[in-house]
Formats: C-alpha cells, sequence, structure tokens
C-alpha cells in the first residue's frame, strides 16, 4: 500500500467536518537519509470550527504540522484561546488514528463522535434486542 493511499478517507465524517475539509494540498515525501528511508504524507483539513489544521502522516501516526486560526480571529488570540489538549496537539503528539487527532484539535468533532457512537451502539443493542431469538444469555458470561 503506497503512503498516498494510507491518507484517510474522511467522507464518512461529513457531519463532523466543515465542508472544505476534505484532503486538499495532499502531497507525499520520500526521505531518503542515510540511516534509513521514511515516507510521510501531508494533508490539510478544516475544522467544524474554521480551523485550518495542516497534518503529516508518517511511521510515527498523524501529527499537527499547524493549526491556523478561523478567519476574523488574529493569531496571538487564537494562540491564547487552545485548550489543553489542543496545545498538546500543536506540541507535536503523535495519534495512531485521524479519529484522535481530529478529537484533539476540534471540540465540534469531539462532540459529533461521541454522539454518533452513542447513537451507534445504541442502534446495535435495539437491532440485538429485536431478534426474536434473543435472550439474556446472548450476553455473555456474568462476573
Amino acid at each position: 500500500m503506497s503512503m498516498q493511499e494510507m491518507i484517510p478517507d474522511l467522507s464518512h465524517y461529513a457531519e463532523g467536518l466543515h465542508h472544505s475539509t476534505f484532503p486538499v494540498n495532499t502531497s507525499v515525501h520520500e526521505d531518503d537519509n542515510a540511516s534509513h528511508a521514511s515516507l510521510s504524507a501531508s494533508f490539510t483539513v478544516v475544522t467544524m470550527e474554521l480551523v485550518e489544521a495542516q497534518i503529516q502522516l508518517n511511521g510515527q501516526g498523524f501529527r499537527v504540522v499547524s493549526l491556523a486560526p478561523p478567519p476574523g480571529i488574529e493569531n496571538e488570540q487564537f494562540t491564547a484561546s487552545l485548550s489543553p489538549r489542543q496545545q498538546v496537539a500543536v506540541s507535536g503528539h503523535a495519534y495512531e488514528t485521524i479519529e484522535a487527532l481530529l478529537m484533539a484539535i476540534s471540540p465540534q468533532f469531539e462532540a459529533f463522535f461521541g454522539d454518533e457512537l452513542s447513537r451507534r451502539l445504541h442502534s446495535i443493542s435495539w437491532d440485538r434486542l429485536q431478534r426474536p431469538d434473543y435472550t439474556d444469555s446472548d450476553s455473555g458470561p456474568e462476573d
């Protein structure tokens, strides 16, 4: 699988991201280092808060390279308003999944993701309860 193919398809989060979010300015870089070769991919994500995030994907995971403030907000004001979680993301922390990174930089995405997860879990449990052959023993061993 090429690095280009590893850039996540965010279209299934269309409700949780700004409409202009889907990867733009995507590029793949191959760095030939004396000790090893590494691949990285860079792309831009725009959160629901209209924050533009430059993301890099490499062997260590997803990293925020930079965050740009929404239109009309000064950079100093934006930087001062970052939550502790957003500050960690901007400091170079690597995330295993794009979802974890997005939840760190976008409170609205985090709320959306939690609501969507809850909705899907509720749907699964409702579907399971509607099965005619469902019994309490289907839930597994009790402690």
